[in-house]
């Protein structure tokens, strides 16, 4: 699962912090980068956006790594546990997106969330040649 995936990974990160995207959000880097603006002077181990529906999305969060690593090492083995379970071990603060972000964090599961995200991809870079 997930994480497993994480405590996988984080064996190559050298970075201080550490973005964790789940492969199926395609609009995750507008969400990154607004979460990694709070890491100057962030007096939490990491940023989790909360969705319209008021789920965190974990796997569109920023993470300082060596918390990180501490969570998933409290888990032996990591397989099978679930993520929100190795996320409870951080300090993380939730972070409601302003709405003009919100509807960027879907996760594509289906077709018809592909055609949903075909359709949001063309109205962003839309927006983005009018701004040009």
């Amino acid at each position: 699962g997930p994480a497993a995936a994480i405590a996988a990974g984080l064996g190559e990160v050298t970075t201080p912090w550490v973005a964790v995207v789940a492969v199926d959000m395609p609009f995750a880097a507008r969400i990154i980068e607004y979460l990694a603006a709070m890491i100057a002077g962030a007096g939490s181990d990491g940023f989790v956006p909360v969705d319209a529906a008021g789920k965190d999305q974990w796997l569109c969060g920023v993470y300082r790594t060596a918390a990180l690593k501490v969570a998933v090492s409290g888990f032996d083995p990591i397989v099978g546990e679930p993520l929100h379970k190795v996320m409870s071990c951080v300090d993380l603060q939730r972070v409601h997106v302003p709405d003009e972000l919100i509807a960027l964090l879907i996760d594509v599961d289906t077709p018809e969330d592909l055609e949903r995200a075909r359709l949001m991809a063309q109205e962003l870079m839309a927006k983005e040649e009018e701004i040009d």
